[in-house]
């Protein structure tokens, strides 16, 4: 602890003659507070970590693993760091006591290998302190936080400064942005991008600040990047003036957007379907043994008929030493019910858990684009609503999320009932469209709540920022004219 004190000191000090604290609109502790809040928060989920954050702790152990190759082989180091080549057996001698690295896929767009790359600079800038790693990610946090804060605070009136309070102070955000994750890179790309689109006036730096959020969004969060750019292109349709331009585009951007929705529904069905079968699977929990792309799922009561042990790659296997019954369920296959006998034969355990706590029903796709448009009001309401009083489990903690919904949409009704100018509305048909689309892809993915109340932390961030442009619009309508 006192090599972070150590650490940290002169850094703040240094951020604070930068000027990363100040904020405009408030006054006192303001962004210093937060700081520590957030500082308080990662300390205490490190040492006791909240069921759902454990992959902050499995970030910091492969982060840790990458920045130490640096120090035993630096070319190597630095061939893994930009994908420069295919790195398979250079993951085989420095990346074996990994996790997430060793099961994601190789490339600059790999979202969990990107979020350990970050934190292996951040292992070699904090002398792999773990305390100064988090400290990092506080301040990455931050930084998205106040450029999403000052994007919408420059259009509001809000003179008590609630937006404050509700963007910076919201314990769903602390929580979420406290430790190692995704989330903190998601409230940076979204910040950079709102910024770019609503603060920044030449239009050169609008496009460098709001493609530079697109790229993050992309790299660490990538059906939010793909739905904002659907809001994206509908608010750059919205700033046509002319009334020939708006004749000649909108017909042409329809009707192109239905072609390519036609092309394109029957292979977005297929990849959703599959993302929600493995999602389900994960979410049964039990244990399923591969072998020859063939997925067999026994129940967690056979697990002492067993022997598991893991090879030199850290990859779990198993020997059948009794009688089992078992599932044989893959992808667009009809279920079989078979027996697996006795013998040396080496499963590989693709699952082995139990069934998640916080698990529901949710309707299968099957690769039938039909079924996906029936599941539409079954997703929306599953993220946008849920979790209710009656959902799993049963925990103090639902019952936060159960009250942030409940004022969350009470606020943005509230709003919109008042909703009388059109002063900023494209900006909040951007948000409302972006939103929409990131909570059809969480619905339709996703069977358990603990997940779809982290993954929609943008879909939180959006309702805050449409409810305080309804509730407190200035009289200066946002013009990106010049984009």
């Amino acid at each position: 602890m006192l090599a972070f004190v150590l650490y940290a000191v002169p850094l703040i000090f240094l951020l604070k003659i930068l000027g990363f604290f100040k904020l405009n609109n408030f006054n006192g502790l303001g962004l210093y507070g937060v700081f520590f809040i957030k500082l308080a928060f990662a300390f205490i989920l490190y040492h006791f970590p909240y069921a759902t954050l454990n992959d902050s702790q499995i970030y910091l152990h492969d982060s840790c693993v990458l920045s130490e190759v640096l120090f035993r082989a630096p070319q190597d180091f630095f061939t893994l760091f930009f994908n420069f080549s295919q790195s398979e057996n250079l993951d085989l001698v420095h990346m074996l006591d990994t996790n997430y690295w060793s099961h994601e896929s190789a490339g600059l767009l790999s979202e969990k290998r990107n979020v350990i790359r970050v934190n292996a600079v951040f292992q070699i800038l904090g002398l792999q302190n773990p305390y100064i790693v988090f400290l990092w990610n506080s301040l990455v946090s931050i930084l998205g936080l106040k450029l999403l804060y000052q994007a919408v605070r420059k259009f509001t009136s809000d003179k008590y400064n609630l937006l404050f309070v509700a963007i910076f102070l919201l314990p769903s955000t602390l929580l979420w942005t406290s430790n190692i994750s995704k989330e903190s890179y998601l409230i940076l790309g979204l910040g950079l991008f709102l910024q770019g689109l609503l603060s920044v006036d030449i239009r050169k730096n609008q496009i460098i600040f709001t493609a530079s959020g697109l790229l993050i969004l992309l790299m660490f969060k990538q059906y939010v990047a793909i739905s904002l750019s659907f809001g994206l292109m509908l608010y750059i349709l919205l700033q046509l003036k002319t009334q020939q331009s708006k004749v000649v585009v909108w017909p042409v951007c329809s009707l192109l957007f239905i072609v390519l929705g036609y092309f394109s529904l029957t292979p977005f069905t297929k990849l959703i379907s599959q993302k929600q079968f493995d999602f389900i699977r994960l979410a049964e929990g039990g244990i399923i043994l591969k072998d020859s792309g063939k997925s067999y799922k026994i129940d967690l009561d056979f697990e002492n008929k067993l022997e598991f042990f893991m090879d030199e790659d850290k990859n779990q296997y198993a020997k059948i030493r009794q009688t089992v019954e078992a599932t044989q369920e893959n992808h667009g296959e009809k279920p079989k019910f078979i027996i697996l006998e006795p013998s040396d034969k080496q499963w590989y355990v693709f699952v082995h858990n139990e069934a998640s706590g916080s698990k529901i029903d949710i309707t299968r796709i099957q690769n039938n684009s039909f079924q996906l448009l029936k599941n539409v009001p079954e997703a929306l309401f599953n993220v946008l609503f849920r979790p209710l009083p009656s959902d799993p489990p049963k925990s103090l903690i639902k019952w936060y999320f159960v009250l942030e919904n409940l004022v969350l949409w009470s606020i943005f009704i509230f709003g919109f009932s008042k909703f009388q100018s059109s002063a900023n509305k494209r900006i909040i048909i951007l948000l409302l469209v972006s939103s929409f689309v990131i909570a059809l892809i969480i619905g339709w993915t996703t069977p358990v709540l603990g997940a779809i109340v982290r993954y929609k932390l943008p879909i939180v961030l959006s309702l805050i920022a449409v409810s305080w442009l309804l509730l407190f619009p200035k009289n200066t309508i946002i013009d990106n004219s010049k984009t």
